[in-house]
């Protein structure tokens, strides 16, 4: 087995909705066997590359066997595997906790940006904040540079025309503190270029 059945349980209880997919797939009518599979991405929140699928020993057996070609066409540097199984072993350790303050700050920076009059959708640590005009986009993200703060600006062909926005993100090593000393610099830079009343979102 790629992974034990009980670190896959640990995997899928860590990251939840975030990073996780989780798909059930039936191998025929005759064989009436259920190959449980989860594929999980090693970047963005893991901090690292490349991906990974963890199943029983049948489904295991099958990729090997079958999937050859593309296994060996995708296969990681050692170095990057090394740090793959770094952060898995962070996860296990403390990963339900990183989640809920990743989360939890995330939920912070949102109501804060919100009570300053902008509309940010979505739930995740992905925040985006529709400006609609490229260089009003562009106006605020060298003013909150300028304060410290650095946050992209998005622009099409990257979103649709008429959707430049900011995209924050936010990380669990982030404090209480530093997101509220983002929000005065949102509400200092806003004081500066005007209100902005975010347009309706589209998605991040």
């Amino acid at each position: 087995r790629m992974l034990d059945i009980g670190f896959r349980d640990d995997i899928r209880r860590i990251l939840g909705s975030i990073t996780c997919e989780h798909q059930t797939i039936f191998v025929s009518a005759t064989l009436e066997a259920e190959i449980r599979q989860d594929l999980d991405t090693m970047g963005k929140a893991m901090g690292s590359a490349g991906a990974f699928v963890a199943g029983s020993q049948l489904l295991i057996d099958v990729l090997v066997n079958k999937a050859r070609s593309f296994i060996f066409n995708t296969g990681l540097p050692p170095g990057v595997l090394a740090a793959n199984l770094a952060a898995l072993g962070v996860l296990r350790a403390d990963g339900v906790v990183r989640r809920e303050q990743l989360l939890d700050h995330a939920r912070h920076l949102r109501h804060g940006l919100g009570e300053l009059g902008f509309v940010v959708g979505g739930e995740s640590y992905i925040l985006p904040v529709v400006l609609g005009d490229n260089q009003l986009a562009l106006a605020w993200r060298d003013a909150l540079l300028e304060e410290g703060l650095f946050v992209q600006a998005i622009r099409p062909p990257t979103v649709p025309a008429g959707t430049s926005r900011l995209r924050l993100t936010v990380s669990s090593a982030h404090t209480s503190a530093d997101i509220d000393a983002a929000l005065d610099v949102f509400a200092r830079v806003q004081r500066r270029l005007g209100i902005v009343r975010a347009k309706p979102m589209l998605p991040s």
